[in-house]
């Protein structure tokens, strides 16, 4: 089986704690998407991220098809986990010719002065980094995907 990777990234300054949450909602989704899309045939797999305003988007979408009986496992549940502690939300988009996933969290420019931390697990996933809640974000006024 052969898959083309495509990735289509801007530039966007993380801090190292968020940095690895995104890395690893975007391995999860990726990994779903080659191991269940392309049923023995070719495809193609899209990671796009970007800035809409003070919004981050982290696009994966596949060309192959959803499993008609697809249910959420313990990778799903972990990227739910991972997409909180972010104080984002996901959506998935299952379809019979293509899917896609999309992360949107609130961007947050690292600050050049603050301290670098190593790349630590949080205590728990529902954590907020240094204890500050981020308020609510209109949703509705976020740019759609392309």
């Amino acid at each position: 089986m052969n898959i083309d990777l495509v990735l289509a990234v801007h530039p966007l300054p993380l801090e190292s704690s968020r940095c690895w949450r995104l890395g690893m909602i975007a391995t999860e989704l990726m990994t779903n998407a080659a191991r269940r899309a392309f049923p023995g045939r070719r495809g193609e797999i899209r990671v796009e991220l970007f800035r809409a305003g003070r919004l981050a988007k982290c696009v994966v979408a596949d060309n192959g098809s959803a499993p008609a009986q697809a249910r959420p496992g313990r990778g799903f549940r972990i990227v739910e986990e991972l997409t909180a502690s972010l104080d984002g939300w996901f959506e998935r988009k299952l379809g019979p010719a293509e899917s896609s996933s999309i992360l949107t969290f609130p961007y947050h420019r690292p600050s050049e002065e603050s301290p670098r931390r190593n790349s630590q697990a949080p205590e728990s996933a529902g954590n907020k980094e240094n204890g500050a809640r981020t308020p609510d974000l209109d949703r509705t006024s976020e740019l759609p995907w392309r």
